[in-house]
């Protein structure tokens, strides 16, 4: 009996040593992976048993290879075998993944190889993989010559020294080598701006030194922003600067110190939808719409004088648009289809070119004998500007621009008469010869790529060149380019044409 006993117990103490080893064996930590071989650039996550509530930390052999996350999520990033271990507590487990390559094919190229100063030079590589589905990978830039330019992983180059070096540009694990030249070319600099800042328009100060842009005044050497109005419309006159805020137009001397301001509720910094609201004439009395007439205003005497009344009640933004002559001896405007002219000084009208169309753009040569015409395009065919005989009103000329161009922002004539430049839909500018209008050369910004301007788009007047405007010496160009990305303003050196 008492044998019988002594076997129970020990049966017994069996059992109770047993369960808990058993207990151990089911909770065995252990890590797995869906895909023991993964391709370049895939994802997956490891599955994890046995760890319970114990932290898991997880470490890569080769992080050349694939690398791995506090979550357990491993990225393959180079081809080769790696280890991916992970650690409970004491208690650790391995896996070994491979990692393999499925481009079959890769086709690197750059569109432009030539990098200027003072502009955004960006890279836009072409790349193109078989399979496709490897087109949207990261790509990185290095230059050769850091002397020369240097480039962010954006593919954003800055120019810094004349001269050639290489750019390589790396795509999956296929790199490809580009020579590149940096060139000064034609822009002075660029700069990215606020949306819609250009449609006040552009002003030079007297002696070319200050730029005004919306209500920017800008050194044109370097760019440099030395006062800023907020949202405004200015013109620079001989005493100094004008500024047109909503409700109050005010006069700055070259200090930029205010003068004098009116209040007045028919100033308005948006008025014309792109147009600048207000013009000085040759006695820097104020020209300005308030969307209903045309009214002169004596900035001295605060004297208003309405000179004329629009024809429709429901006037289109274009028609607002409004331009005075070199000599500031004239002033146009447009009403129903007609382009009428003013006396700046009196307001008498004194001539109505009728049938003009609706233009959003017009400007008086230097001699005061010709009127430039800006036309939309029409059944597929291109803008076109239309040079009209002041006089007579006959057509004289008419300049078809190039096919991707279906508006033409703004127009302006060089202070020497000789030459007359063109902002259109596609971003060029394109500058004719006045004797005989034969294209002299086109201005192309250098971060103008294909499918940049979205000349295609339902609201085209929303892209393209909205001021252009020659410097009073003739030797710089201004102009503010809008996109449906976004905004420049450059200055053009065009020394060659003074």
């Amino acid at each position: 009996m008492k044998k019988k006993l002594l076997i129970s117990i020990v049966f017994l103490i069996g059992l109770i040593l047993i369960q808990p080893l058993s207990g151990l064996a089911a909770s065995k930590f252990q890590i797995s992976v869906p895909k023991k071989t993964m391709e370049w650039s895939a994802k997956q996550k490891i599955k994890v048993t046995g760890a319970g509530k114990t932290k898991v930390t997880y470490t890569s052999s080769k992080t050349t290879v694939a690398t791995v996350d506090s979550k357990g999520n491993i990225k393959a990033v180079g081809l080769g075998t790696v280890k991916i271990s992970a650690k409970a507590g004491k208690k650790k487990s391995t896996v070994t993944v491979k990692v393999v390559n499925k481009v079959r094919d890769i086709s690197i190229s750059l569109p432009n190889n030539t990098v200027y100063f003072n502009s955004p030079n960006a890279a836009n590589a072409v790349i193109n993989t078989v399979p496709s589905k490897f087109n949207k990978q990261a790509v990185s830039y290095s230059i050769a010559n850091p002397k020369l330019a240097k480039v962010d992983q954006n593919g954003y180059i800055t120019a810094l020294k004349e001269g050639k070096t290489t750019l390589t540009i790396k795509a999956f694990l296929f790199k490809k080598d580009f020579p590149i030249k940096v060139r000064k070319g034609k822009v002075l600099w660029a700069q990215q701006v606020p949306k819609k800042y250009g449609y006040k328009g552009l002003s030079w100060s007297q002696d070319d030194s200050l730029l005004a842009f919306g209500g920017k005044v800008l050194d044109t050497k370097t760019g440099n922003t030395l006062a800023d109005f907020g949202d405004a419309a200015a013109e620079f006159y001989s005493e100094g600067l004008a500024v047109a805020n909503t409700g109050k137009l005010s006069f700055y001397n070259n200090e930029f110190k205010e003068i004098k301001s009116i209040e007045n509720t028919s100033f308005n910094s948006t008025m014309g939808e792109g147009y600048k609201p207000f013009h000085l004439n040759a006695e820097n009395n104020i020209i300005y719409t308030n969307g209903w007439g045309i009214y002169s205003m004596n900035p001295k005497t605060e004297d208003a004088e309405r000179w004329h009344v629009y024809t429709a009640a429901d006037i289109e933004p274009y028609e607002l648009s409004m331009n005075i002559s070199p000599d500031k001896k004239t002033f146009m405007a447009f009403d129903a289809g007609d382009l009428i002219l003013f006396d700046a000084h009196t307001g008498e009208k004194e001539q109505a070119i009728t049938n003009a169309g609706f233009s959003r753009s017009f400007e008086m040569s230097q001699d005061g004998k010709k009127i430039a015409l800006a036309g939309r395009s029409w059944m597929n065919n291109p803008a076109n500007i239309r040079i009209i005989d002041k006089d007579t009103q006959r057509t004289e000329r008419q300049i078809p621009l190039e096919a991707s161009d279906k508006e033409i922002g703004e127009m302006t004539y060089s202070p020497n008469g000789k030459y007359f430049a063109v902002g259109g839909s596609s971003g060029s500018i394109y500058v004719y010869k006045t004797d005989d209008y034969s294209l002299h050369y086109k201005l192309t910004p250098p971060f103008l790529h294909k499918n940049y301007w979205r000349t295609e788009d339902a609201h085209i007047w929303f892209n393209g060149i909205h001021s252009l405007k020659f410097s009073k010496d003739g030797s710089k160009i201004a102009a503010y380019y809008q996109n449906n990305d976004s905004d420049y303003l450059v200055v053009w050196n065009v020394n060659e044409l003074k």
